[in-house]
């Protein structure tokens, strides 16, 4: 045995995908249970790419990484904006665009 101990196989499930159904020969379809599974419509794919994007940006946004680079740039952004002399702070700086 490979881990030394038995390992009951009996109780085991494998599961396979494939693209051409077709090109499986028999003596393997006989042992398989064959489930087709439909992909998603449009609409569904469009939802499960809006729902990753948006755990994608919320994680870039929300980590350690992404609020340095978001002070980071907002630290240059007022820089360029507000050390000229002629320029001062906007009376409302917590909503500041």
């Amino acid at each position: 045995s490979l881990y030394d101990f038995i390992t009951p196989c009996n109780n085991l499930m494998f599961f396979c995908a494939l693209n051409y159904p077709e090109e499986l020969p028999d003596f393997i379809r006989d042992r398989f249970t064959m489930i087709e599974i439909e992909p998603p419509s449009y609409q569904q794919r469009i939802e499960i790419l809006r729902e990753e994007l948006l755990k994608k940006a919320l994680t870039k946004t929300l980590s350690i990484r992404g609020a340095k680079d978001n002070i980071a740039n907002l630290i240059n952004r007022m820089r360029v904006d507000f050390l000229i002399p002629e320029k001062t702070l906007p009376s409302d700086v917590v909503n500041y665009n």
